[in-house]
Formats: C-alpha cells, sequence, structure tokens
C-alpha cells in the first residue's frame, strides 16, 4: 500500500513537468518572436536565402518573398498587421547580430544591433542616418544609444548635417540628442561648401537650439583647418541666429581677433530698421513694419554668415517678441497676402509715411498690388558742395514743399500706384493707376532698404547707389482701364461663330510741365524744388472699343476624301470573352532559327525608301460661305495742356478742353470657297472693304493751338482751325477690293507627284473714294476700279489689278529628294512678266537656278514693247554631312552678252572657313599724296575710264578651334587652348588687307593656381609681305623697302622687347592682352588681373596712341566673402582704387 501511494505520487508530478516546461516556452516564445522579427529586418538578402536553406525552405523570391516565407515558418504575423501609428519606422539597413531583450523592473524592451550597424529614421520633414559599432534601442521610450565611430547625418532641406563622435544619445520623439567628443558637418547644396563644428559636449534640445562646450568652428574641405574659430561655448539658435562666448579667431595658428562675447541676430526684425547717410538726404532712418505677410525672399542680401548658418528664406516663420523667427518647417505659401507700412525720417529732405499691399490671386481677382505715400519735404540746396535745408534764408526755418492734387494746393507730395485685374468666363477688367505730384517722388522715397544684415550695412551701407538713384526721373504716365468681352455663342453657330470685343478702354494721360517760376528760383539758389516740374492732364481717351465678328453661315459638301457612310457607322461595343485571362500563348515550342544579316561593304544595296503609297480616294466637293467684321470707334478728349496756359500747378483746370475728336473705323470680308474634300482644286473668291471716318465733334477755336503766335495772347488764326480739320478730312476715306485664288493639283493621288500644281491669282480695287485735296467735308466721291494695272499716270491715280498672274509647278520625290520646277506669268493688263525657277537634289549636290523676263510698258520714260532678260541666278550647294559644305553661286547678266556680274563661294571643313567674292566693278588706283614718297600715304581712287567688269574683291580664311581641357599630369597639372584666326585679302585696295589673331592659353595645377593669358594682335599692313614677290611690284610700290617687308623678321620684330623702334616698325599690333592668375590657398584666394590696349590719347599735342594698362589684385576669404582687399589701377586715369 506504501508502495503504491509512492507510485501515485511519483506520476504525478511527472504529469507536471510538461506543464511547467510548456509554460516557460510560452514566456520566451513572445521574446523568441521579437528576436526573430529583428534577424529578419537586419539580414540581407543572401542570409536570409542560407537561413531558409537550413530549415528545408525554398530560397527562390525577393527579399520580401524570403521573408514571408519565414514569418509564416515561424507563425509570426506580418509586421503591418501591429498597429504602429506612434511609433517612427525604422529601417534596419546593416548588422552582423540583433539581440531583443526586456528588462522586467523597468518594463522597457531593448534591441542591440551590433557590427557595422546602419539604421534610418524618417519623419515629415528630415531623413536620419545612424551608423555605429553598437546601437542600443530602447523601444519604450524611443532613445537611440550609439557607440563606437559613431556618425549621424540629418538630410533636411537643402542643408546636410552629419555628426560624428564616441558617443550619442538622440530623442526620435522630438530629436534632441547630446554628443560625447564629436563634431558635425553642414553642407550647402547652393554654393559647394562645408564646414565643421567641433564640441567637448554637444547638445541639441527639441526646440532645435544647440549648445556646444569646447567648441571649434572650421572648413571640412581640407583636413588641415585654414582657418577656425575657438570658444568657450557656442549657441546655435533656431532660426540661425548664434552667440559665442570667450571666442577667438585664428587664421591657420595664428590668432587674429579676440571675442569675449557676440551675438548675431540674424532672423527678421518686425519693424525693420536701416540707419544710414547720404550727402544729400543726410542721415537718415528707415523703418518698416509688416503688418500682415513677410518680406520677400532676396538670396542676393545674405551675407556669408547667413548662408554658413542655414537661414533660409521659404520656411514659416513667427513672430517672437520683436524677431520673425524661422520655425524650422517650409512655408506654405510664400506669396500671401503682405501688408507693411513705411515710416522714414531723413534730416535734410524731411520723413516719409507710406503703405504698400500686395495681395496673391484669390477667386475671380488676380494679384494685386497696391502702394500709397505721402512726403513732407523741405527745399534743399547745393553750397559749396554740400546740401542744407536751410538756404538761403538761413534763420532755421525751411522751405516745406507743396503739391498739386487734383488743382488743390496740398502741403505734401503724394505717390499711389494700383495694379490688378479681374477674370471671368467671359471676359477680363484690368486697371493700372499711377499717381504722382512730381517726377521726382519715387528717386526721394523709393531709395530704401530693409535689409537687416548688419555685415553688409557696415560693409557698404544700407542704401542703394546713390549716384544711380540721382538720375531716376518719372516721365509722362497714363491712367489705364482695359475691359475684354467673349460671350459665348454656341447657340448662334454656325452663323455667328465668333463674337468678341477684343478692347474696351479708357487713358487718362499726364505729362509733366515745368514751372518756370520755381525753376528761375532754382538755379538762382542752387536749390532743389520738386515743385518745379508738375503733372497736369494732357490727353482723355473718353472710350476706345474694337470688336470682332465671324461666321460660316453655309456650308456644303462632305467630309474629308475616301470616308464612307460605312466608315462612319457606330455599332455597340461586346464585352470581350477572354478579357482578363492574360495573354495567349501557343502549345507548340516554335524556334527561332532566323540571324541577323549583316551588312557587308562588297554588296550593293538599294537605298531604303520612305514614301507612302496610298490608294486613290475619290473625295467629295464642299462649297461655303464665310465672313468676317472688325468694327472700331474711340472718342479722344485733348487738355488745353500745352503752349504755355498753364504755367503752374495752381492755373491746371480740369474743364479747358481744347478738341473732342472721334473716329470710326472697320474692316471686313467674305469669302466664298469651293474646294476638293482630298485636294485636287480648291477656289476662293474674297470681297473684302475697310473704312474710316474721323471729324472733330468739339473744337476750341479759342485754343492757343489755333492762334499766331501760339500763345495765350495770340491773335485767333482761321487757316490754323481749317488746317487742323482738313487733316481729319484727309484721313478719312473707304476702299473695297476683291482676290480670286485657284489651284489644281492633277496628281493629289500620286504621292511622288503630288506637289505638282496649278495656281491662278487675280486681285484688285472695286471701289474706293478719292483722294481728299481741298474742301469743308470729307472726300466721299467713289472711284471705281478698271480693268488695268494699279499705278499712278500724269499725276492721276489709277485703281485697278494688284495682282494677276498664272503660275504651274512640277514637284516630284525621287529617292527621298524633292525636285521642284516652277514656271508663272503675269498676265495682262499688267507689265508683261515671265519667272521660272528650278531646283533639283541628288546625293550631296542641290542646283538652284532662276531667271525672269520682263516686258515693261515704259524703260526710261520711253514706250517699250520688247521682252528684257534679268539677270540669271545659279547656285550649287556641296554639303558633306557633319563635316562641311561647298557652295557657288554666280550672277550672269544676258543684256551684257551673257557676262558674270558676280561670283560667290564659301567653303566650310570643320573649323576652317574660306570665302571668295568677284563683282563687277571698275578698278581702283593708289595716288600717293607725294609721288616721290608713296609710302607716306595716299587715297584709293576709281578709274573713271574703264567699264566695269568682273574684278576679284576679296578673299578671307579663317580658323576657329576651342581645344579641350588636357591632363600633362593626371589631375595634377592641365592645359586649354583657343584659337581664332583670321585674314582677309582686300583685292582691288590692297591696303585694306588685315590679318587678326586671337589666342587663349590655361594652365591649371588643381586646387593650387589658375593662369590664364588672352592675346588679341591685328596687322593692317599684311599686303607688304609680297613687295619683294616677283610680279607684285606695282601693286605694292606705296610700301618702302626694308627688312619689314619680310613676315618671318616682322613677326620677330612684334617682340622685340629691348627695341621699341622695331616694335613700332612692325605690323604686328597688339590690340589687348590679359593675364590673369588665380590662386587657390584653401580658404582664400588671390587673383591677379593685368590687361593692356592701346587707346588714342586725345589730351597731347598731336593725339597718339598710348598703351593702357589695367591691374587688378583680389584677396578674398572663401569662407566669409566680405572679408577681402580689391586694389585697382588703371594708367589712362592714373587712379588707384581699393575696396
Amino acid at each position: 500500500m506504501r508502495v503504491f501511494l509512492l507510485l501515485c505520487l511519483f506520476s504525478l508530478f511527472i504529469s507536471t513537468l510538461p506543464a511547467q516546461e510548456n509554460s516557460n516556452e510560452r514566456k520566451t516564445s513572445d521574446a523568441e518572436i521579437q528576436r526573430i522579427e529583428l534577424e529578419i529586418k537586419s539580414s540581407s538578402l543572401p542570409e536570409l536565402a542560407v537561413w531558409c536553406r537550413s530549415l528545408g525552405l525554398s530560397e527562390g523570391g525577393t527579399r520580401a518573398d524570403l521573408a514571408q516565407r519565414l514569418r509564416a515558418h515561424f507563425n509570426m504575423a506580418e509586421p503591418g498587421d501591429e498597429s504602429t501609428s506612434n511609433q517612427i519606422p525604422l529601417d534596419i539597413k546593416s548588422a552582423q547580430s540583433a539581440e531583443y531583450f526586456r528588462i522586467e523592473i523597468t518594463d522597457e524592451d531593448y534591441a542591440r544591433l551590433k557590427g557595422g550597424v546602419s539604421i534610418t529614421l524618417k519623419d515629415s520633414d528630415a531623413e536620419h542616418n545612424v551608423k555605429a559599432d553598437e546601437i542600443l534601442f530602447n523601444r519604450s521610450r524611443n532613445l537611440i544609444t550609439a557607440r563606437g565611430n559613431v556618425e549621424y547625418t540629418r538630410l533636411k532641406g537643402e542643408s546636410t548635417e552629419i555628426f560624428k563622435g564616441d558617443n550619442i544619445n538622440v530623442n526620435i520623439d522630438n530629436w534632441s540628442a547630446v554628443f560625447l567628443d564629436g563634431d558635425f558637418e553642414k553642407k550647402l547644396e547652393n554654393d559647394n561648401t562645408a564646414y565643421r563644428f567641433e564640441g567637448m559636449v554637444i547638445t541639441r534640445n527639441e526646440d532645435d537650439v544647440m549648445v556646444l562646450n569646447d567648441a571649434r568652428i572650421s572648413n571640412a574641405n581640407n583636413e588641415e583647418a585654414l582657418w577656425s574659430i575657438s570658444a568657450s561655448r557656442l549657441w546655435l539658435l533656431p532660426g540661425s541666429d548664434f552667440a559665442v562666448f570667450n571666442a577667438v579667431l585664428n587664421v591657420g595658428e595664428i590668432p587674429l581677433l579676440y571675442i569675449p562675447f557676440f551675438y548675431f541676430p540674424v532672423d527678421e526684425i518686425v519693424f525693420h530698421p536701416v540707419l544710414g547717410y547720404r550727402s544729400r538726404e543726410g542721415a537718415f532712418i528707415q523703418t518698416t513694419f509688416y503688418i500682415l505677410g513677410r518680406p520677400r525672399a532676396n538670396t542676393a542680401e545674405q551675407s556669408s554668415l547667413t548662408r554658413i548658418l542655414g537661414n533660409s528664406n521659404d520656411m514659416e516663420k513667427r513672430q517672437h517678441g520683436l524677431f520673425l523667427r524661422s520655425i524650422g518647417t517650409k512655408s506654405k505659401d510664400p506669396n500671401d497676402t503682405t501688408l507693411k507700412a513705411m515710416v522714414d525720417y531723413y534730416t535734410n529732405t524731411g520723413f516719409y509715411l507710406g503703405i504698400d499691399y500686395a495681395m496673391p490671386k484669390k477667386g475671380i481677382l488676380n494679384p494685386l498690388d497696391l502702394t500709397f505715400g505721402l512726403g513732407f519735404t523741405r527745399t534743399i540746396s547745393l553750397i559749396n558742395g554740400n546740401y542744407n535745408p536751410y538756404a538761403p534764408m538761413f534763420d532755421g526755418t525751411f522751405d516745406w514743399n507743396k503739391s498739386n492734387l487734383f488743382s488743390l494746393s496740398v502741403p505734401f507730395r503724394y505717390r499711389l500706384r494700383t495694379q490688378s485685374s479681374i477674370s471671368g468666363k467671359y471676359g477680363q477688367l484690368s486697371w493700372n493707376i499711377p499717381f504722382y505730384s512730381d517726377p521726382y517722388v519715387d528717386r526721394d522715397f523709393l531709395n530704401r532698404s530693409e535689409n537687416m544684415d548688419w555685415v553688409n550695412m557696415v560693409q557698404q551701407g544700407a542704401a542703394a547707389d546713390e549716384a544711380a538713384w540721382a538720375q531716376q526721373e518719372l516721365g509722362a504716365y497714363n491712367w489705364n482701364i482695359n475691359g475684354r468681352i467673349t460671350p459665348q455663342i454656341k447657340n448662334l453657330s454656325p452663323y455667328i461663330t465668333n463674337l468678341s470685343f477684343s478692347t474696351i478702354s479708357t487713358t487718362l494721360a499726364f505729362k509733366g510741365i515745368t514751372d518756370d517760376e520755381i525753376a528761375a528760383a532754382n538755379r538762382t539758389n542752387n536749390s532743389e524744388n520738386p515743385a518745379m516740374i508738375f503733372f497736369a492732364p494732357d490727353k482723355f481717351t473718353i472710350y476706345n472699343i474694337s470688336a470682332s465678328i465671324s461666321g460660316t453661315p453655309l456650308s456644303l459638301g462632305g467630309a474629308a476624301g475616301g470616308s464612307t457612310a460605312a466608315e462612319k457607322t457606330e455599332y455597340p461595343e461586346f464585352e470581350e470573352t477572354f478579357q482578363g485571362l492574360g495573354t495567349p500563348r501557343s502549345p507548340w515550342q516554335a524556334d527561332d532559327n532566323t540571324s541577323e544579316k549583316v551588312k557587308t561593304d562588297d554588296q550593293l544595296i538599294p537605298p531604303v525608301l520612305n514614301q507612302r503609297f496610298d490608294l486613290p480616294r475619290a473625295g467629295n466637293l464642299r462649297f461655303s460661305i464665310d465672313y468676317q467684321l472688325s468694327p472700331a470707334s474711340s472718342t479722344e478728349l485733348q487738355f488745353m495742356s500745352g503752349y504755355g496756359r498753364w504755367k503752374s500747378y495752381d492755373m491746371v483746370k480740369w474743364d479747358e478742353v481744347q478738341s473732342v475728336l472721334s473716329n470710326l473705323s472697320g474692316n471686313g470680308n467674305i469669302s466664298m470657297r469651293m474646294d476638293h474634300s482630298s485636294g485636287l482644286f480648291s477656289n476662293a473668291v474674297t470681297l473684302s472693304g475697310t473704312g474710316t471716318l474721323r471729324e472733330y465733334s468739339y473744337l476750341n477755336e479759342e485754343a492757343e493751338a489755333y492762334r499766331t503766335p501760339q500763345r495765350p495772347d495770340g491773335n485767333k488764326d482761321p487757316d490754323r482751325i481749317t488746317e487742323a480739320r482738313r487733316q481729319q478730312y484727309g484721313q478719312t476715306n473707304y476702299s473695297s477690293s476683291y482676290s480670286y485664288n485657284g489651284s489644281l493639283r492633277p496628281f493629289y493621288n500620286y504621292p511622288v507627284f503630288s506637289s505638282t500644281n496649278l495656281q491662278y491669282t487675280l486681285s484688285g480695287i472695286l471701289v474706293r473714294s478719292k483722294k481728299y485735296i481741298d474742301g469743308d467735308s470729307p472726300e466721299l466721291t467713289p472711284q471705281w476700279g478698271t480693268w488695268a494695272k494699279t499705278e499712278t499716270k500724269d499725276g492721276e491715280d489709277i485703281y485697278g489689278l494688284s495682282s494677276h498672274r498664272l503660275t504651274a509647278s512640277f514637284g516630284a520625290d525621287i529617292i527621298n529628294n524633292q525636285q521642284n520646277f516652277s514656271l508663272s506669268a503675269d498676265l495682262p493688263p499688267l507689265d508683261g512678266l515671265i519667272s521660272a525657277n528650278a531646283t533639283l537634289r541628288a546625293w550631296i549636290s542641290e542646283t538652284n537656278a532662276r531667271i525672269e523676263f520682263k516686258n515693261p510698258e515704259i524703260i526710261d520714260n520711253e514706250p517699250n514693247n520688247e521682252w528684257k532678260p534679268a539677270p540669271f541666278y545659279l547656285t550649287e550647294t556641296l554639303k558633306f554631312n557633319r563635316i562641311g559644305q561647298l557652295s557657288f553661286s554666280m550672277i550672269m547678266d544676258p543684256e551684257k552678252d551673257n557676262s558674270i556680274t558676280s561670283i560667290t563661294s564659301s567653303l566650310q571643313l570643320w573649323d576652317f572657313r574660306a570665302s571668295f567674292n568677284a563683282v563687277e566693278l571698275r578698278k581702283s588706283e593708289f595716288v600717293p599724296d607725294n609721288p616721290n614718297y608713296p609710302s607716306l600715304g595716299g587715297k584709293w581712287t576709281l578709274l573713271a575710264e574703264e567699264e566695269p567688269v568682273l574684278n576679284p574683291r576679296d578673299l578671307t580664311l579663317s580658323y576657329s578651334h576651342t581645344f579641350p581641357a588636357r591632363d600633362i599630369v593626371r589631375n595634377r597639372l592641365n592645359y586649354s587652348l583657343y584659337l581664332n584666326t583670321r585674314l582677309f585679302f582686300d583685292l582691288q585696295r590692297y591696303t585694306s588687307s588685315n590679318f587678326e589673331f586671337r589666342f587663349g592659353f590655361t594652365l591649371g595645377i588643381n586646387n593650387f593656381l589658375d593662369f590664364n593669358i588672352a592675346v588679341v594682335s591685328q596687322n593692317n599692313i599684311i599686303f607688304r609681305y609680297f613687295k619683294n614677290v616677283p610680279g607684285m611690284e606695282d601693286l605694292t610700290f606705296m610700301y618702302s623697302d626694308g627688312p619689314q617687308n619680310n613676315i618671318f623678321i616682322d613677326l620677330f620684330d612684334s617682340f622685340s622687347f629691348w627695341d621699341e623702334s622695331k616694335r613700332r616698325r612692325s605690323g604686328f599690333k597688339m590690340n589687348n592682352f590679359s593675364l590673369k592668375a588665380t590662386h587657390y590657398m584653401g580658404d582664400w584666394k588671390a587673383i591677379l588681373d593685368i590687361s593692356m590696349s592701346p587707346y588714342l590719347n586725345n589730351t597731347l599735342s598731336p593725339p597718339r596712341y598710348e598703351l593702357n594698362t589695367a591691374v587688378s589684385f583680389l584677396v578674398q576669404w572663401s569662407a566669409i566673402t566680405e572679408i577681402k582687399s580689391d586694389i585697382n589701377y588703371e594708367k589712362k586715369t592714373d587712379r588707384w582704387s581699393i575696396k
């Protein structure tokens, strides 16, 4: 019994063991599954394939297929099944081992990756990459700790930041981080530079504030820092503001500047104050307060410090106190609504108040711009080279300026401009309305800046170029309101297919008038009173309307040729039976035994024809009538603004009108067309007409314009009144014309000869008004056209035919070469004219020939009945594909016994060009000023006793080529060349021949030196080198004997720097010589630029040529380009300048 009880207890104990083992297995299965998931994510494709092979699974497929196969083997869910909405996706690029564990005490899950770890995390606007020997990831708190050769890269916008160190802790919820003994690089893509920031401890909080202890800033492009800034502490604040404490600027190892503390406010200030001084306005402060929006980005105003610290102009900004600080996100709408107020004060001229409003497109309202300002200014005088607002009384009082506002005197100057438009479905309304008190208002008030860049302000001031702005003056301006209406008239089609009012506008023009009294005071006191010129209304276009209407009320005939009713029949669509089943595949395997045939050079292969041969089509007959009308009307009012009536702005009266001119005009046409739909024939008859009616609806006969003399005290002149009306009567007229165009293409169905056609054109004047000569009303008497040519004969205008021509053209497309021949003739009653033109093309050759035969009615005021041939033109061109081409053309005159009057030939082979010209002319003869000494000079005269014959005129040879850069020592030393030469021979006036030589050479030592030489040389006495050539004695007698006639000696003498007489004697003269050397010294560069060229010194008596030398030397720091020294010297002005 005891033994049985012990056996039962033992059996019960044994039965509980598997249960405990299964319980423990379930406890560890979750951790094991997470470990396996990390292994899958961190494994490469070959590693996953080996893993599947070891488990007896298939190893084929993509990485995703293998990962899915492994998860299915371990009964694991896909990652997408779990909710990851609150987690940042982590991508494990590589890791040699992965471990997942959980600390029960803190209830936190960890993952440890070892061995060449690389992970990537992405948030909304940046990408983060971390590489390290070991990474510990706290999944519960989203903390990453990396150790050993840590490299952290953040890609955000246009900047790239690279952190390197021994240890880093990152909170991926807000991306705050702590680096120990690390550094980071910041790369700027826009200027291809990089900067290194180092620190013993680097911290960055969630507000993107970075603090570096024991910091050092240097250039990242060089292993050895050529410059650096060392500081006990460096703050990099959001929006690119920064501050340093206890800093030293070093160039190399030499300390140059100690900075106890410095704060640089890169961010924009809300009210944008700008301080400065200008000689005319005096000291000034300009403030701009942005009520809505923010300033537009201007990268040209950024300093180097701004670019280094990455203040992007397209970032969203938020107001913090007085600053607009970047919040690190891209601006959603950089062109949002802006409203800014401007308050400026100038110690000499006064102050200015203004507003600017800009609104982007909203609905039917297009972008709107509105600017308005008031200026309260004083008259200033130039006394002893200085501007003074107290002159000329010097009693402490000012002369405050006034202006005219709609004939009212106001104590301020003003400027207004508004521009926008409204667009709708059926039209548009736009306006542009400027309004200024005087021409100088923009010059005085818009020479301003909003730049808060203190570096540039200290260096060159905040104002723009004062000299350039001093010349800014406003001229005449207009108020414009324009409209356009395009209604939809589909219901009236085809009777009216288009109806539009293209122009509906009104315009008021202003012009500047000088106040003689104020102008005289300005000249007397040497002062500047802007009221010297005021704006007054000049011309008012009350309305200007133009419209257009067109339609095709009648259209008969079928569609394009060849289409039949069967082709237009529409059948219902049926669903495809086998749709979605895939692509059918043959059950029999077809072996492709075809092999590509290789072309051999010893075979005669006919050329490939790219022509189409279409089947003939019958075509249909089509007939249509269409019309087009374009009426226009306008009324223009002229103010009495001229002839000295308004001498000052208080005399301007808007009711003083000189005239009101009305204009009514229009043109239209109606066409009847009958053609063949396939192009067999076409016919078009067009009747067109145009007319203009101009008349004064009001004419003020008391205006100064109609007085003699033309001033207020002049006498009324009836002749001027009559002449003004007659000018408008002379512009009142009407005319009507007709035209017919017909063509026939007999071979339209044959592609080879389809361009062959026969054309007939006829056009002339049907009726028009007689020319106005005299009278008290427009000349509207009709003058009908006749069957005669349009001309003026014996002082009488004859209206008739302007064109009457028959043309036959033959065209053939043979082996992709179009051959053309055309013959045309002007038919009676026009003067007889027959012209022929032929173009033949074969292989590389293209030949063109043309000639005309004329039978004018009168030649040299004498009747003529004979046909006269015109010159015959022949052109031959040989094209050698990319190599070049050879062309030859000549003109032969049959009236001169078929003599050739002109020859032109040209050759182009690669970079070489040659041309030769010969024309019919009289020869020239050189006549020396002193026959005994012809080398002292002379002139060329035409030989009057000789008849013009064909003579060579000129010959030109040229070569131009840019040689690509070539390495002398690979990646160390290279050079490049540029060569351009031109030799010109004047074969009539030989002394005008010349030679020009341009040469450029560049030698580069990588990252050390670029050396450039450019030379331009010219020789204008090149023909003297033929003096010793047998048979050339009579052509070169004007040149004196001597060694200079040897081209090689003369060329050598041009380089005889030790002998000035030889250089003066040489014909090779330097037009320009420049030398430029750029020395790269790490973060510094030095540029030496020397340029020499001759100039005529007119200050000498007699004037003579001298050599001008311009030298510039620039030393610039690449890191902060504002730190530079620029020295310039020019011998011509003998002036040094240092910037």
